[in-house]
């Protein structure tokens, strides 16, 4: 996901919480993720850390979409 996003900067997003967690803390750090100005999260219950860990690590925003 990294490469691909490396090779053509997505401006959204659709994913679950661990993937934007682990993007935002972990390898997500060593890739601009500065482009996606929304992603929406599903699948399961979005923390609010994880949403306060992306928005300042993106810029963008991240809504929950599950339920």
């Amino acid at each position: 996901m990294i490469d691909a996003i490396r090779r053509r900067p997505p401006t959204f997003l659709p994913a679950v919480p661990p993937s934007t967690s682990g993007w935002a803390r972990g390898p997500g750090r060593r890739v601009d993720l500065t482009s996606i100005r929304y992603a929406i999260s599903g699948a399961m219950a979005l923390p609010p850390a994880v949403v306060q860990t992306w928005e300042s690590v993106s810029g963008g925003l991240l809504v929950e979409g599950y339920g």
